[in-house]
């Protein structure tokens, strides 16, 4: 269920957020200040690219903070629990394609 949730959303936001995002776009768009954007970078929920004054945001990064921000809100979880909560949602996620391949080869 947690998988095609995930999906779900992952399949709206990278439809609707195609691109990289400035620092200010990323805010916007997360509608959150900068201050909540550098703790979640300061506790790797999400990793931007380019130099510390020239932060580029992708698609990926604007989901992950989503669902990072509503793991916060919601389950009330510090920014560390977060990161680790959103690890474990990929390996999952991971684990599910993997068993899907697995499925999908051993019907033929």
């Amino acid at each position: 269920m947690t998988g095609k949730l995930i999906r779900i959303l992952e399949a709206q936001l990278l439809a609707e957020e195609a691109g990289d995002l400035t620092l200010d776009d990323f805010c916007q768009r997360l509608q959150s200040p900068v201050t909540v954007v550098e703790a979640l970078v300061a506790y790797g929920v999400i990793q931007p690219g380019g130099r510390l004054e020239e932060r580029i945001f992708s698609a990926q990064e604007l989901r992950r903070a989503r669902v990072g921000l509503r793991l916060q809100r919601d389950l009330e979880l510090n920014w560390a629990g977060v990161a680790l909560a959103l690890e474990l949602i990929e390996r999952l996620e991971n684990l599910e394609r993997q068993v899907a391949l697995l499925s999908a080869n051993a019907g033929r």
